[in-house]
C-alpha cells in the first residue's frame, strides 16, 4: 500500500533553498511536515517548521544543540559525523563564523570518543595519485587579477578523464589559491558538462561573495558561496564574474 505524503516527517539539513535538494526536490518538498534546519543566510524558509541561524558555524553545531535539548544519546559514531561536519563547514575552524560555542561543541564531541587526528587524516590525508595529478593540472590554470587580489582556477571534463578522477576529487582545491596572502577572493570554475559550469567562491575579510552568487541564482555565506550556470563556457562565466568581484576587493 502506498503511504500518503503526510505520513512522513521530512527533515532538510544544511540546504539553502529547495532547488539544492536535486532532481528529487519536487517529490521531497511534497512530504509533510517538512522541517528545515540551516545556517545559510539566504535561506528564506521553504518548510513547515524552520530553524535558520546564519551566525552559526554549521548546521551540525545546531543539530548537536538540538540533540542535547532533547536529551538524546549521542553515540561515538554520531559524534564523529557531527564533528566532521563542523570541521569541514568551518574550514578546519578557520572561518569567521567559528565561535567559542563551536569549540565547546567540538570539545564535547571529542569527550564522546571522537579522535580529531583520525578525522583530519580521513578528510585531508587520503589523496589518490590521480587526485594529486589533477591538482597539478588545476593549479596550472591559475589566473591572477586585480593586483593579485582575485585568483581563478578551473577544472574541465578532459582533466578528469586524463587523471582518472571525478569532480569529488576537487574538494578543497579552492583553498589553495585562497591561501595566497594577497588574495581576497578565490574562484573555482568547474565544468560539470559542456556549457554547464559550477562555480565556488571563497573570500577573506569583508568581501561578501554571497551577494555575487545571488546575482546568478546561487547563495551561501559571506565568505563561502556558489552557483551553477548553463549556457556559458568557463571563459564566459569568468568574464561575467570579474566586474562584480572587482567591486568587492
Amino acid at each position: 500500500m502506498t503511504q500518503a505524503k503526510n505520513d512522513f516527517l521530512t527533515v532538510c539539513l544544511d540546504c539553502g533553498d529547495a532547488k539544492r535538494l536535486g532532481k528529487y526536490s519536487p517529490e521531497l518538498i511534497g512530504f509533510r511536515p517538512l522541517v528545515v534546519i540551516d545556517h545559510h543566510k539566504g535561506n528564506e524558509g521553504f518548510g513547515d517548521s524552520v530553524w535558520i541561524e546564519p551566525h552559526r558555524s554549521s548546521t551540525a553545531e545546531m543539530v548537536y544543540d538540538l540533540a542535547v535539548a532533547l536529551g538524546a544519546d549521542i553515540s561515538t559514531r554520531a559524534a564523529e559525523c557531527l564533528y566532521t561536519a563542523i570541521n569541514t563547514d568551518t574550514g578546519s575552524f578557520r572561518y569567521e563564523s567559528t565561535s567559542s560555542h563551536t569549540f565547546a561543541v567540538a570539545g564535547q564531541l571529542v569527550s564522546r570518543g571522537v579522535r580529531p587526528d583520525l578525522v583530519a587524516s580521513n578528510l585531508y590525508d587520503n589523496y589518490t595519485l590521480g587526485r594529486l595529478r589533477l591538482m597539478q593540472e588545476v593549479l596550472a590554470t591559475l589566473e591572477m587579477h586585480e593586483r593579485d587580489r582575485i585568483a581563478i582556477i578551473r577544472v574541465s571534463q578532459k582533466m578528469l578523464e586524463r587523471t582518472f578522477t571525478t569532480m569529488e576529487d576537487t574538494e578543497y582545491f579552492i583553498n589553495l589559491p585562497r591561501a595566497v596572502s594577497s588574495v581576497r577572493v578565490a574562484v573555482f570554475l568547474k565544468e560539470v558538462e559542456p556549457d554547464h559550469i559550477s562555480v565556488s567562491l571563497r573570500a577573506k575579510g569583508q568581501c561578501d561573495v554571497s551577494l555575487v552568487a545571488a546575482q546568478f541564482g546561487g547563495g551561501g555565506h559571506r565568505n563561502a558561496s556558489g552557483f551553477r550556470i548553463k549556457g556559458k563556457n568557463m571563459e564566459g562565466v569568468r568574464d561575467a564574474l570579474l566586474p562584480l568581484l572587482r567591486q568587492g576587493v
